[in-house]
């Protein structure tokens, strides 16, 4: 037998057999994964004939019948989460070209184990019946088609390339690239009831069937070859991992913490003057008093002035309140009275008019109906307002109210004071007395009509924000009490839902399934809840639910053709999210948390939160467009859906349609950052953290001198943070210029 030891509990282990070599991955005596197969796809498996162990690594040798001589080097990978990676080379000896593939399994031993694919899986991953993307269920299920016990992928959907069979405390899981030497690689899992498998693939396959609608063949099952000719080495990799830590430590070692990756077009600055044009010019129609949720990149397919595309308006999520008064409040810092004015103008109406029969918002106003019910895949239902739609409502419109301008005076205070109250209000009223505040609100009667999802979270925030709240004659709300209490009682009702990971349901076009969104939402809520009580519990929670937020997050760059738009323009993926395992898209949503991931950063002192935020302000420094003509859109618009994988649109494509919303959290995002600080000085770790995008050409810390170089055509200014002595100061930056930053305290 044949051993190498990932930690002082885990092994490969590999040990002679009748039909060649048999591996195994054993943690403390038990085997986690066994049964290892490696196939062509003309039936052959591969016989391992021979093993050698050379310090520290695994030397194999095998061949399939007489068309393949296969040679594999494992050796030992990660800190946090230990793996045995496989380098595999497989040179083709038959006698003319083929077309073929590669497929690794394994089989796994962990009782009730549920999968994690990172953006695209988590156990079930959707409820019977509710959509049509894929699900996970332990036996087939004619009625819903798109439910399956084994699901194989194209790699290049996830997140992460890896995937995962995981229980209480044991895991196990299969890491790889999204690129082999001959194509685009795969994974899959397969678990019912009896058995359970990990597997790698080589051209990918996507079975039982591909969620891709945008084929004109379908969504038939697809598993392409790739062509050889003899002589020719067809090379992969894929890392092999069982163990006790779970997805948390994966994700952070499979992480690569690398600014050089990125690619960001522009500053910050920059990125949020121009969105903030692009939310004034193509989404405002100032007849209305509405931000518009789509405006097309083509005046051609969209007739009008300002090419509107959705003449609709949410009050929160992909319009409305928060990009109102992101535009408000970027107007006031840069001394643009037009945008001020707009953005009033709509918060004025969201306001004003805006308000329900039973006492919340309206969750949309439209051209053709007036104010109306949110979006609902249940046509049983009345029209009906979805809750973290209002309630994100409500949290901006606090914003707003406590917005240092004191924009709300006169009769605007009043109307903006009664439109939280009669929001929080409600949501007290209603709130069940485990501290859920359930889903779908009756829009007339205020009946909740559905209690499933975590859409609810988002009343936490505004709630500890209108508790604190005074008015400028010093007046609190009448029930600012109960609002804290109530924000309490709902921390500990969905709290449950982070520890397990079943968090489902924020966003109006996903009620019932797995989102990003939900992971943001439950990072603010948790966030909101321990600087409000100081209690390591919430701390210990928002930790959590950022980790699963950030699942969502892109870790590596996808490869794009050179023909597609994101080829040409390079486009950097790491840092994006993926909307959801419905919507296989990336957006830039993740911007809403981006603060408070910051802030989790700086109290918890673990560095992945802030590189991790990072990556996302980077990479949606990416496809705002500084002109007109920019990959075919004008000047400041910023588009929702970029395709990072085959989904509605093929994998490199932009959907060419502006969305408010990505507008809006550039412009808060960027805004905000100006103010907390881009450039974190810890002189006592000897560690600069930069949020802007500028060179850190040199760190003299014995000196107490850093070297910095705007590359930027424009004057850049950093706001330069001490973490020992927590001085600040501003630091400017002349456009092209370097200059040399002195540390104080160093």
């Amino acid at each position: 037998m044949f051993e190498l030891y990932l930690d002082v509990h885990t092994r490969l282990s590999v040990r002679p057999g009748t039909h060649g070599f048999l591996f195994s991955m054993e943690m403390a005596g038990d085997t986690v994964a066994d049964g290892f197969r490696l196939t062509d796809r003309d039936g052959g498996t591969v016989f391992w004939t021979r093993v050698e162990v050379d310090e520290g690594a695994m030397l194999l040798t095998g061949v399939v019948d007489d068309r393949w001589k296969v040679t594999a080097e494992i050796s030992v990978v990660g800190e946090r989460s230990p793996r045995a990676a496989w380098s595999v080379q497989a040179m083709y000896v038959g006698d003319a070209a083929i077309e073929t593939g590669f497929d690794a399994e394994w089989s796994v031993h962990i009782q009730n184990a549920e999968p994690f694919v990172p953006g695209i899986f988590y156990g079930e991953n959707r409820p019977r019946g509710r959509g049509s993307y894929p699900r996970w269920s332990a036996e087939f299920e004619p009625e819903d088609r798109a439910s399956s016990p084994t699901w194989k992928f194209r790699t290049d959907r996830t997140m992460t390339p890896l995937v995962m069979l995981r229980a209480e405390g044991l895991s196990a899981a299969l890491v790889t690239s999204d690129r082999f030497s001959h194509g685009a690689s795969g994974i899959g899992f397969s678990a019912d009831a009896t058995a359970a498998a990990l597997s790698v693939h080589f051209p990918y396959r996507e079975e039982p069937l591909r969620y891709a609608p945008f084929h004109l063949e379908g969504d038939a099952a697809e598993a392409p070859l790739f062509r050889i000719a003899p002589g020719e080495t067809v090379c992969f990799s894929f890392e092999v991992y069982a163990g006790a830590a779970g997805s948390r430590s994966l994700l952070r070692d499979t992480y690569v913490d690398d600014p050089q990756c990125l690619n960001p077009w522009m500053p910050g600055a920059e990125a949020s003057e121009l969105a903030a044009d692009g939310l004034l010019n193509w989404h405002y129609d100032p007849a209305n008093s509405a931000l518009y949720e789509t405006a097309g990149f083509d005046r051609y397919f969209r007739p009008g002035l300002r090419q509107w595309d959705r003449k609709h308006m949410h009050v929160a999520w992909v319009s409305g309140l928060p990009y109102a008064y992101a535009l408000a409040h970027h107007g006031a810092l840069t001394g643009s009275a037009q945008q001020v004015n707009a953005g009033l103008d709509v918060i004025d109406e969201i306001a004003g008019e805006g308000i329900a029969p039973a006492g919340m918002f309206y969750p949309q106003w439209t051209e053709d109906a007036g104010w109306t019910g949110g979006w609902v895949d249940d046509d049983t239902l009345p029209p009906v307002a979805q809750s973290r739609t209002i309630s994100e409502a409500t949290w901006f419109l606090l914003k707003a109210l406590t917005d240092p301008e004191g924009w709300a005076i006169g009769d605007r205070l009043t109307r903006w004071e009664n439109a939280v109250r009669t929001n929080l209000d409600y949501a007290v009223k209603i709130q069940r007395e485990d501290g859920s505040f359930g889903t779908y609100y009756n829009l007339e009667t205020g009946v909740v009509e559905e209690w499933n999802g975590a859409g609810g979270l988002m009343w936490i925030p505004a709630l500890l924000l209108a508790a604190r709240y005074r008015n400028a004659f010093g007046s609190p709300f009448a029930h600012a009490a109960d609002y804290l209490a109530a924000a309490s009682r709902a921390g500990i009702y969905y709290a449950q839902m982070i520890r397990t990971k079943h968090l489902a349901g924020a966003p109006e076009d996903v009620p019932y399934g797995v989102t990003s969104e939900d992971g943001y939402n439950a990072l603010i809520a948790m966030m909101g809840l321990y600087e409000e009580t100081t209690d390591d519990s919430w701390l210990r929670l928002a930790c959590q639910a950022a980790d699963y937020a950030l699942s969502f997050r892109m870790s590596y760059n996808a490869t794009f053709p050179q023909e597609t738009l994101l080829g040409r323009y390079d486009f950097r993926s790491k840092g994006a999210d993926i909307a959801s395992p419905c919507n296989q898209h990336l957006h830039n949503y993740g911007y809403i948390c981006i603060p408070a991931l910051l802030r989790l950063w700086r109290l918890s002192g673990d560095d992945f939160y802030f590189a991790r935020a990072r990556d996302h302000v980077f990479c949606f420094r990416q496809f705002v467009a500084r002109g007109d003509g920019d990959f075919n859109a004008r000047r400041g618009m910023v588009p929702e859906q970029l395709f990072h994988t085959d989904w509605t649109h093929p994998k490199g494509m932009v959907l060419p349609l502006a969305h408010s919303w990505c507008a809006g959290w550039i412009i808060l995002v960027e805004d905000w950052l100006r103010d907390w600080g881009t450039l974190f000085v810890d002189p006592l770790n000897e560690k600069l953290y930069v949020i802007e995008s500028v060179e850190i050409l040199d760190e003299d810390w014995e000196g107490g001198v850093v070297t910095i170089r705007n590359p930027w055509n424009r004057d850049v200014d950093l706001t330069v943070v001490n973490m020992a002595s927590a001085e600040r100061a501003i630091f400017h930056l002349p456009a092209c210029e370097t200059h040399m930053f002195q540390i104080s305290g160093a």
